[in-house]
């Protein structure tokens, strides 16, 4: 008899990692690209989590500036050159994930960041060998919102069995 292999989903940024020095940089950055001066104490801890375009639409209100699609561009170069580095793992992350592997749970990560940054900020921090798989945002704004990303991700891996 076949015992059933469990899964666990985690998320990326304020669960694994504390993403917010990386990701207020990156906002910082692609605000001043736009020829705004920001105030270096912005408070971005209420925008981390939603969508980009989300976040830079809230971001730019306050300069009546709906620039949106260039705001996230320059936020994208920031963060895919410098920002993702910023990311710090929470106490004890590493040895959980260690753990996890360890009990046979077979381990998936479902951000809606970027699916190619969070692989390299997971490389970085030399977490993603602790991961079956590794699902994000891909360009052209499909899977940006997480329910279309858990969709997918369900029906292409939950309900296919693991291949021994």
């Amino acid at each position: 008899m076949l015992t059933p292999t469990c899964s666990v989903l985690l998320d990326l940024d304020g669960t694994l990692i504390d993403s917010q020095p990386g990701i207020l940089a990156s906002c910082l950055a692609a605000l001043r690209a736009l020829g705004h001066e920001p105030d270096k104490t912005l408070d971005i801890k209420r925008a981390i989590g939603p969508p980009l375009e989300d976040i830079m639409q809230v971001l730019l209100q306050p300069y009546g500036d709906d620039r949106i699609g260039e705001a996230v561009a320059a936020y994208r170069q920031h963060y895919g050159e410098s920002g993702l580095l910023g990311s710090e793992p929470y106490p004890g992350i590493r040895s959980s994930l260690r753990e996890m592997q360890q009990a046979g749970l077979r381990i998936y990560l479902a951000t809606s960041k970027r699916e190619t940054f969070a692989s390299r900020i997971l490389d970085h921090l030399e977490f993603a060998t602790y991961f079956d798989g590794i699902h994000g945002s891909v360009p052209g704004g499909a899977l940006d919102h997480k329910p279309e990303l858990l969709a997918i991700f369900c029906r292409n891996t939950i309900s296919r069995p693991p291949t021994v």
